[in-house]
């Protein structure tokens, strides 16, 4: 996929918003403070740190997320119909790869300062100055820092939206709740489309 535009990138800031417009109050309201402290670090970042990767580019995160929202709204319509509202499909889709903004003070993402690295693909480094977390536990850290509540379905869908390709979610192999496996195949899914 190729960068975004800032016409592109301001018309997804506008979706975004439109969707937890939908939220319910008891939701909206603090996903909305939240974004006015961390919305243009979510607006911004990269997806990951590589070309061959999904989303290396400015705004990739916030694109790449709103991808996920729309995979997991048609798989659950096709596979699960009823399973949970939109509105919950919605938060996690948004919201299944927030570590990916860094811890709320620092990106997670700097931009490679080694032209060779640059020239490999590599075009972003980890921040160093920031804890390390995986994704998925920064995420949920990220939610609890804005005292954003989660179901425990919602928990688990967030904590293991990268299924089996992290580590510490072997534990949960074939034990994985529903909605879980729709986050991670809406995300997987996402992942090759951005890569034709």
């Amino acid at each position: 996929m190729e960068k975004l535009s800032e016409t592109q990138i301001l018309s997804n800031i506008e979706t975004v918003t439109k969707l937890i417009d939908g939220f319910p109050e008891w939701r909206r309201k603090p996903v909305k403070k939240m974004f006015e402290e961390i919305g243009s670090e979510y607006s911004l970042a990269p997806a990951s740190s590589r070309e061959e990767f999904h989303g290396c580019f400015p705004g990739g995160l916030c694109d790449h997320s709103l991808r996920v929202t729309r995979n997991l709204r048609k798989l659950s319509q096709t596979l699960a119909p009823g399973l949970q509202p939109d509105h919950v499909l919605n938060f996690l889709g948004l919201m299944h790869d927030l570590g990916k903004i860094g811890d709320g003070q620092k990106p997670l993402y700097i931009p490679n300062p080694s032209d060779w690295h640059r020239n490999k693909g590599m075009l972003y480094e980890t921040n160093k100055e920031i804890d390390f977390m995986p994704i998925c536990d920064r995420t949920l850290y990220l939610l609890q820092k804005y005292q954003i509540v989660l179901s425990p379905e919602e928990f688990v869908a967030l904590k293991i939206s990268d299924g089996m390709y992290e580590e510490s979610n072997r534990k949960y192999g074939m034990k994985e709740p529903d909605l879980a496996l729709l986050v991670h195949w809406a995300d997987r899914w996402a992942c090759s489309q951005e890569k034709l």
